[in-house]
């Protein structure tokens, strides 16, 4: 005889497992048929991978941080750039290392929400700052010294990535996660 909070639980690890199957496209029996050859080999890759953008942004933030001279506008978007990345590799790369070991999902359905919602930011994020360090760079090498430093102080080289990260967080919990409940159910 099963409990409420356990029919509960079985129905929270049930909507886990499909908005896994919805997110990833049937991907979990792919996943568990593969060897164990490659399932270590994916899996080391990942965890490489994940060290070494932990290692490298960790740096960059670190260099910024100590060197004042690297404080420039130009600069608060690699900084940007690093935070997005260490994002990933701290709220993404993990959990789906822990996918390619085990072959299937074992966070949860709040997890994996969190997962999906921090892989897009992510992404979308990282090409927002890239973008804008590419108008950043096009302004200085192309425009005078008055007009970049007339659209690119350090307070407004901020306020633009914090309303960029604002906006492209909206647009995924307001346009994007609304569809997937939809899914779901």
């Amino acid at each position: 005889m099963t409990s409420e909070r356990d029919r509960d639980l079985i129905e929270k690890d049930e909507n886990a497992t499909l908005l896994f199957t919805v997110t990833f496209g049937g991907m979990e029996d792919e996943l568990n048929s593969r060897n164990i050859v490659l399932t270590v080999l994916e899996a080391s890759f990942m965890i490489l991978l994940n060290i070494l953008s932990l290692l490298g942004n960790v740096l960059v933030c670190i260099s910024v941080y100590r060197n004042t001279r690297l404080r420039t506008s130009t600069n608060v978007y690699i900084v940007a750039l690093a935070i997005s990345d260490l994002l990933s590799s701290i709220f993404v790369m993990p959990l789906a290392a822990g996918v390619l070991i085990s072959g299937r999902w074992l966070f949860g359905g709040a997890v994996c929400q969190m997962q999906a919602f921090m892989a897009q930011f992510a992404v979308y994020i990282s090409s927002v700052t890239m973008g804008l360090t590419a108008i950043n760079r096009y302004v200085r090498m192309c425009k005078s010294d008055q007009q970049y430093k007339r659209f690119f102080s350090h307070r407004k080289s901020l306020m633009l990535i914090v309303s960029s990260r604002m906006f492209v967080a909206c647009y995924i919990w307001f346009l994007v996660f609304p569809q997937v409940p939809s899914q779901i159910q």
